[in-house]
């Protein structure tokens, strides 16, 4: 079960790549012909440079957390810290969350948040 925040976090990954669907692939985290380093990433240098960057589920979620949090830097490492890092911040359990990361294409894990987006939150 999921708090309402991480609820409402699922709710804005889904809108914002319902939205941008030109920024959803499934097939990583986060990819851009800017950013050269995908374990320390600079959240306002990504958000201003958004025009030719896509993520995942995974990445969205960590990347809308730190905008929502004010947090300038994102430091992860390996595929691993990425699918615990957007699992916590979406609620998920780690098979869950591997298992919509690593095995889904955008069609199939949007519908898979979107189900889990109906969720009752547990407080």
């Amino acid at each position: 079960m999921a708090t309402t925040k991480q609820i409402n976090m699922r709710k804005a990954v889904l809108a914002y790549l319902k939205t941008n669907p030109e920024r959803h692939n499934q097939s990583s985290w986060v990819y851009s012909n800017d950013i050269y380093s995908f374990n320390d990433i600079d959240v306002l240098e990504m958000r201003e440079g958004m025009c030719n960057t896509t993520m995942c589920v995974a990445g969205t979620a960590v990347f809308l957390d730190a905008l929502e949090s004010n947090t300038p830097r994102i430091h992860i490492l390996g595929d691993n810290g990425w699918t615990k890092k957007a699992a916590s911040i979406l609620g998920l359990d780690y098979d869950t969350a591997y298992h919509m990361f690593m095995n889904m294409n955008n069609t199939q894990v949007l519908e898979k948040l979107q189900e889990l987006s109906l969720e009752e939150p547990n407080e």
